[in-house]
């Protein structure tokens, strides 16, 4: 693994990882992907980890995983730490992490295209008066659906007079089909 230290300190040099774990996942996916640049037929990737510590969502193309924020893996399951002390201080390094032992919380080996862009995880906006409102709304009309149905139920006995009175109404329009909400009367 010649000049592998080097690499991650001249990426490092021209961008260092936030101190966050984000933060250093960005900055695992640049070293992974300037070492898949200088050495392509080692295939560095990412370690699949859906637990522990330093683990942070990472968008696919197939979907969301895990992974670890501060680990490279190969196809073979050789792990290298690029990062120390994640997330305080998050300096650059080589550091022989080992083999990978798949089972429980770890998953293996991800590869990463040269097109990948990490994704950072951010909360999520306040919500405006807009959404709260139709929020409102909605929670009115599961109260009417309820109150619709405690009556269609009162006095009725077993499961399938509950269906046919339900199929009744709307069969006569009372109830709008699949949402279940009142018609106001005419």
């Amino acid at each position: 693994m010649n000049n592998h230290l080097d690499i991650v300190r001249e990426v490092y040099a021209a961008t260092p990882a936030d101190k966050t774990v984000a933060g250093a996942l960005v900055f695992t996916v640049r070293v992974i992907q300037r070492l898949n640049q200088l050495f392509p037929a080692e295939r560095a990737g990412l370690l699949l980890k859906s637990a522990g510590e330093n683990h942070v969502p990472y968008t696919t193309k197939l979907g969301d995983v895990q992974v670890s924020a501060s680990r490279i893996c190969y196809p073979d399951l050789k792990l290298w730490k690029v990062l120390s002390d994640v997330p305080t201080t998050n300096g650059p390094q080589w550091l022989d992490d080992g083999f990978v032992t798949v089972g429980g919380f770890i998953g293996g080996y991800l590869e990463v295209l040269a097109d990948s862009i990490p994704v950072v995880v951010v909360e999520p906006p306040v919500l405006g008066v807009d959404v709260i409102a139709a929020f409102t709304v909605l929670a009115k009309q599961v109260e009417l659906f309820r109150a619709e149905l405690a009556d269609l139920t009162d006095g009725l006995a077993g499961d399938r007079l509950v269906i046919d009175a339900i199929a009744a109404r709307q069969k006569a329009g009372l109830i709008v089909p699949y949402l279940g909400l009142a018609k106001p009367p005419a």
